[in-house]
């Protein structure tokens, strides 16, 4: 008899978990309150391998990058349906010194993603690039909100799927299994976010709540397929319709958009490209993130609650590799590794 599990929380966290717990033979089983606003709903999906900050390789990017396309292959073959699209990154050079420091890195053994060719400001769009502009490769961008709904879909299909909260409180154990709603569970494993407040047992892990904005625009004279970032990243999503995003406010007393971060984001994109535009939508959320950058995974009471979240910004790359680590841990008692495990946060 397989072993069952539970999962709170159905965002990319939860989604990717229950897929890749279920293709290891587990009996999954997710409860998901279904809020309209999440992060995994207006984010953009990017996958990026470099960091435009300091111009970096992302972490563990040698190593994700493969679960991840090996992931999402399966998914897609799964539900012959698409949900990945490689797609060119196009940095807009913020000085002269990034692409000199460009130019030395994409002649070095971190070449494979940057590109070494000079990119063309070929664009019908008057992109502002007076430094110039670099290509980023083995990127691309996630349709999240279709991914999670077909997802959903799917467990729903099964009978899987429980549109209902659900606190610790409403847990039980009995001999040596969790009962939920008559329901006994090998495992639960909270993938809720930021959401902590109900799980007495998770509330030492550090999950900050992020926030972050995101404007969708049509720009009637754009002609290009590539992503652009000068500062912010703008993506295209359909015939000239783009997601212009997005805004960090470390400090958030609420989920909703403002208009504050909308004018932010309109100023920026103002100063960068010259194109006529209009604003079709305006979405906000709270990213999971942790203080030192990392996943959280697993447990901190000893066969307690799992959790597995703190993905932050880059959900897309990280949830494959860390959820298939999870599943192990929890099926073959594989140890997961010291830099994301949960019990970092027991005090010593």
């Amino acid at each position: 008899m397989c072993a069952k599990i539970l999962l709170v929380g159905q965002g990319l966290a939860g989604s990717v978990l229950a897929l890749q717990a279920e293709e290891a033979g587990f009996d999954v089983h997710i409860a998901d309150d279904d809020r309209p606003i999440r992060a995994s709903q207006w984010a953009g999906g990017l996958v990026n391998p470099v960091s435009f900050k300091r111009l970096t390789l992302s972490w563990k990017i040698d190593e994700l990058l493969p679960v991840m396309y090996q992931f999402l292959t399966a998914v897609e073959t799964k539900f012959q349906l698409k949900f990945y699209t490689p797609l060119n990154f196009h940095r807009v050079f913020a000085s002269i010194e990034e692409q000199n420091q460009w130019d030395v890195i994409s002649e070095g053994p971190k070449g494979k993603y940057y590109s070494s060719k000079r990119i063309e400001n070929r664009n019908s769009v008057a992109v502002e690039a007076p430094f110039g502009i670099g290509e980023v490769l083995h990127a691309g961008w996630l349709n999240v909100p279709h991914f999670l709904s077909v997802a959903r879909n799917y467990f729903i299909s099964k009978q899987k799927f429980h549109q209902q909260t659900i606190a610790e409180k409403d847990l039980h154990k009995k001999d040596n299994m969790w009962v939920w709603n008559e329901i006994k569970f090998d495992f639960v494993v909270v993938c809720s976010g930021v959401s902590l407040t109900e799980w007495p047992s998770l509330s030492t892990l550090n999950v900050i709540p992020n926030k972050g904005e995101t404007v969708t625009l049509n720009l009637p004279e754009a002609d290009w397929n590539e992503m652009i970032h000068f500062g912010n990243f703008l993506l295209p999503l359909d015939t000239n319709k783009y997601k212009l995003g997005a805004t960090f406010d470390w400090s958030p007393t609420d989920e909703f958009p403002t208009e504050t971060a909308k004018e932010e984001l309109l100023k920026a994109f103002q100063c960068h490209i010259r194109t006529p535009f209009q604003v079709l939508q305006h979405n906000a959320g709270l990213r999971p993130t942790t203080k030192d950058r990392r996943p959280i995974l697993g447990c901190i009471e000893e066969n307690g609650i799992q959790f597995f979240g703190g993905l932050g910004a880059k959900g897309v790359l990280l949830a494959p590799y860390f959820s298939k680590m999870l599943v192990a841990h929890l099926m073959h008692g594989t140890p997961l590794d010291h830099e994301v495990n949960a019990k970092r946060y027991l005090k010593s």
